[in-house]
């Protein structure tokens, strides 16, 4: 969709898929992906926009806001660096922070568009897992950005119940089997 470069139809398809959302009985769609694409052939590519950030990031807020314009929710993903699909779970991202910043993370869609979610990705940056990690979901994301929704993992996302929860993370898909029961013993 992003090689149309058109911000005003990817409105329109966000306005459209809100619908087919509400028809569905859902208030909350998982969409947009984000990340870069890197190649063509990778597993989720189809669902990115581009492999330039202010292309991605623009295409993103204007999804977001049609979205959000018909009041369904909108859940940018997958928070941060899930460029590629062999090996993704166990995928540790080691990079300078201008590259995490200047390429990896949504900012632009998050200041213009205010997205009511995010989810995390499966993989780690440096060394720490993207739902456990509170200079991700804390530092940057809530502090710096302002962000004030909801950060959810994605499926079986979650590596430890404490680590995600100090972290900033505050819904675990598909369900709360860890952190219901972590809640539960005190």
């Amino acid at each position: 969709m992003a090689s149309t470069f058109d911000p005003e139809l990817i409105h329109d398809v966000g306005v459209f898929l809100a619908e087919e959302t509400k028809v569905k009985s859902s208030v909350v769609l998982l969409a947009p992906t984000c990340n870069i694409q890197r190649n063509p052939l990778g597993g989720r590519a189809f669902e990115s926009f581009s492999e330039d950030p202010h292309l991605s990031g623009t295409m993103a807020a204007a999804y977001v806001n049609g979205l959000q314009s018909q009041n369904v929710a909108s859940t940018i993903k997958h928070f941060v660096a899930n460029d590629q699909e062999h090996e993704r779970t166990a995928a540790d991202s080691v990079m300078s922070e201008r590259a995490l910043r200047e390429v990896y993370l949504f900012m632009l869609a998050q200041k213009t568009a205010k997205p009511w979610s995010f989810m995390t990705s499966y993989g780690r940056i440096e060394g720490v897992h993207c739902s456990e990690n509170p200079k991700l979901l804390q530092e940057i994301l809530r502090k710096e950005w302002g962000f004030d929704g909801i950060v959810m993992s994605d499926w079986y996302g979650t590596y430890s119940v404490d680590l995600a929860i100090n972290a900033g993370l505050d819904l675990e898909m598909p369900g709360p089997p860890r952190c219901a029961q972590a809640r539960q013993c005190g």
